[in-house]
């Protein structure tokens, strides 16, 4: 279908619009460009990572399909996809049938999850986060994820909140899939209506918040909880506290920190998202 809507293009034929269903096709195929090009609207692509089709896709070929919507910078009024989840199965029937489950008024369907962009086919696995003497530095970060440069070959990747890896690649690839994780989470949070500062924080002693570069060199991280981070600095040993945005939100004592962060942990997990001023521990 991708090939066929290319040959129209080529041949000045417009098409009204091409909805693609788990198409089966690598990213980097140049009739991906012209297939769009042929649509007068939208191109929309729906995509499912569930696919049984494109898991075989991507071992057999070693590379992402077009299906799995992975790397595929368009501007959106050209080119949106759509997340379509509940399904295994490759029929594109399947597909139609819970994209209208879904629909409501207009496209696209609200992300369920968030899908990291990849250029190489990998397994997410756990990392150290790069915290203490790493080779990688922090170009980037977003709510606790962040997009990391390996200081010697240059290669980028991406970690969750977790420091789970979930992607990794050439720069240019990863600094693409970052934006598109970034526009998932600031979707979710609108939301959400997450206010970004109104987790009350405890304090040692009175802090102002001030930015960080994130604690990559001369902090160890001792809890993480959804984008917040509990550091113990390896010289002097005190530690902070900062939100996902790296903001320095607390410091003092490890004790006293402690405490602090487990009560943010708590409102993080409770939702008791408190305002006031900072009061400090007695």
């Amino acid at each position: 279908m991708i090939k066929t809507a290319a040959r129209c293009a080529r041949e000045g034929i417009v098409v009204r619009q091409i909805i693609a269903a788990g198409a089966a096709i690598d990213n980097n195929d140049p009739a991906i460009a012209a297939a769009i090009e042929a649509s007068n609207e939208t191109f929309y692509n729906l995509i499912n990572p569930d696919d049984y089709a494109m898991s075989a896709y991507k071992l057999s070929q070693r590379h992402y399909p077009l299906g799995t919507g992975y790397l595929y910078a368009r501007s959106p009024e050209e080119f949106c996809e759509v997340v379509v989840t509940g399904t295994k199965s490759h029929m594109s029937s399947n597909y139609f049938r819970r994209l209208y489950d879904g629909l409501t008024e207009t496209l696209p369907l609200e992300y369920e999850g968030i899908i990291v962009p990849q250029e190489n086919t990998q397994i997410d696995f756990p990392t150290t986060g790069g915290y203490i003497f790493s080779d990688y530095k922090t170009l980037d970060s977003c709510r606790g994820w962040q997009l990391q440069q390996h200081r010697l070959d240059g290669h980028c990747r991406i970690l969750d909140p977790k420091g789970i890896r979930r992607a990794s690649g050439h720069r240019q690839e990863m600094t693409y899939a970052f934006e598109k994780v970034r526009d998932q989470l600031d979707r979710k949070a609108k939301e959400n209506e997450i206010p970004p500062l109104t987790i009350e924080v405890i304090q040692d002693a009175k802090t102002v918040p001030s930015p960080t570069m994130g604690g990559h060199v001369w902090w160890k991280q001792l809890d993480e909880e959804e984008g917040w981070r509990l550091q113990k600095n390896i010289v002097d040993q005190h530690c902070r506290i900062l939100d996902p945005s790296d903001i320095c939100r607390a410091r003092g004592r490890e004790e006293m920190m402690r405490i602090s962060f487990n009560r943010v942990r708590e409102q993080l997990r409770g939702g008791d998202h408190l305002t006031g001023s900072l009061s400090p521990i007695q």
